[in-house]
């Protein structure tokens, strides 16, 4: 079950104004907040009990009971010790060595907590059935989507990449029903993906979304999200933590895909890596 303050945190950029505000107030100190009553708590965001509950429900929660609940459990669990470090421009090489690593190694704790293995499951099986399978990300998304499409390409005859947003929409708009398309977009509100979201809306192919945590037009609209957690952080650069959250699902799908068809697959698997030159293996990766 995704933990109540990494909810909280990857709803930022989700809610309304004093929604947010509320969000803020919690996370800047959430042993305190966790033992507040609800007016409590909306009293001391200024605003009221009706927007409280609104944002319990808009973090999954069924109301204020629920969710404290489930902030007092991460609280009394030290999960806070477990988030995500900032990182400054003063800070010194052995303090960023340490913040980058521990974002990172959070950032597939977290996902690992949140993603849906019902989720996961349906996307193996589409891809599984695909007829063709296209990858499409930009910028540090990108990387991840040519990773997949390095991966699948091993066991999958019919697999793409597409970075540049012109030819992703030229290449969506060729897929039909039975084809599937991967959708690679932390925020799942980039003006270029949302475009070929457009696309590939009309063309009944089957749509995978990976993305971060929490309401946004790709997630929301896709056949089948899957959910990544990621720092953010005073320097975020490159989107590392998205990338490395997101890299491991990539890892998750190829890994989950080629084990269930191991025996159809495995000779292609020793072809392919006697291409590159490595010695035969019996493994997948």
């Amino acid at each position: 079950m995704v933990g109540c303050l990494v909810r909280l945190q990857e709803a930022k950029g989700t809610l309304a104004q004093a929604e947010e505000r509320i969000r803020i107030y919690i996370l800047s100190d959430p042993k305190a907040a966790a033992n507040l009553t609800i007016s409590e708590l909306a009293d001391s965001c200024a605003t009221s009990r009706t927007t409280v509950v609104r944002l319990c429900r808009a973090l999954g929660y069924s109301g204020y009971k629920e969710f404290s609940k489930a902030l007092l459990r991460d609280t009394a669990s030290e999960a806070l010790g477990a988030m995500y470090a900032d990182i400054h421009s003063e800070d010194c090489l052995g303090r960023i060595v340490e913040s980058v690593s521990l974002n990172n190694i959070s950032s597939i704790q977290h996902t690992l907590s949140m993603i849906s293995h019902e989720n996961l499951a349906r996307a193996v099986d589409a891809i599984m059935t695909a007829g063709r399978l296209h990858f499409y990300g930009v910028g540090g998304s990108g990387i991840v989507a040519k990773d997949a499409q390095y991966k699948f390409l091993r066991i999958f005859r019919d697999c793409a990449a597409f970075t540049d947003p012109h030819e992703q929409r030229f290449a969506a708009a060729s897929l039909g029903k039975g084809d599937v398309a991967v959708l690679v977009s932390y925020t799942g509100q980039t003006p270029d993906m949302l475009e070929t979201f457009k696309v590939l809306r009309q063309t009944g192919a089957t749509t995978i979304a990976i993305t971060r945590y929490g309401r946004n037009p790709i997630s929301d609209g896709v056949d089948i999200p899957l959910c990544v957690s990621s720092a953010e952080t005073a320097l975020r650069s490159g989107a590392t933590g998205s990338r490395i959250a997101q890299l491991n699902v990539v890892d998750i799908l190829y890994t989950a895909v080629s084990g269930r068809t191991y025996s159809q697959i495995k000779e292609r698997l020793a072809l392919t890596q006697a291409s590159l030159g490595s010695p035969r293996s019996e493994g997948l990766i």
